[in-house]
């Protein structure tokens, strides 16, 4: 159910369905955190960030375009449950894992007065498709929900009617 992974390029879709997307090790920017980093699901990606808001990822190779930050190759750990990487554009470090059930971020921000999480909840992921609907909302200072509905091709290529909903709640 969980399965988060850093991703390069998760907006860019997949115009001739044969296209990597996700991570991808030619790629020297990472756009967010997903959770559900399956074929053909997608739409839920978390990016930690300090400075000015910027509400897009960006462009692969264009510092600053968006949110999306460069990141430190020597710094990357990648094992069986656990990842790790600096987010060089922001001085955080970023870092994922998951249980069978529950994915789990930490990450460690700079002194800055602008800090943030970005839930992107409404960009295509990958093959993922359209996203239909999606929603967040506070419960408590500390506490929210939310959910993304999208309309992936190989679900509508089986059920006409036939839509993907990922629910998800963080503290």
């Amino acid at each position: 159910m969980a399965k988060l992974a850093p991703s390069t390029n998760g907006h860019y879709g997949n115009p001739s369905g044969w296209e990597a997307v996700g991570y991808d090790t030619r790629h020297n920017s990472i756009e967010g955190f997903v959770h559900f980093h399956e074929w053909q699901v997608g739409g839920v990606s978390v990016m930690p960030a300090t400075g000015e808001l910027r509400t897009k990822p960006g462009e692969l190779d264009k510092a600053g375009s968006g949110y999306r930050s460069n990141f430190d190759r020597k710094s990357e750990v990648g094992q069986p449950g656990y990842y790790k990487v600096l987010l060089t554009d922001y001085n955080i470090t970023a870092e994922i894992t998951a249980t069978k059930h529950v994915g789990f971020h930490r990450y460690t921000f700079p002194k800055s007065e602008q800090s943030r999480l970005i839930f992107d909840i409404g960009t295509q992921q990958g093959e993922s498709g359209e996203v239909r609907d999606a929603g967040v909302k506070m419960i408590d200072a500390t506490h929210f929900e939310g959910y993304v509905i999208t309309y992936p091709k190989y679900v509508r290529k089986y059920d006409l009617a036939g839509q993907v909903k990922m629910f998800f709640m963080a503290r």
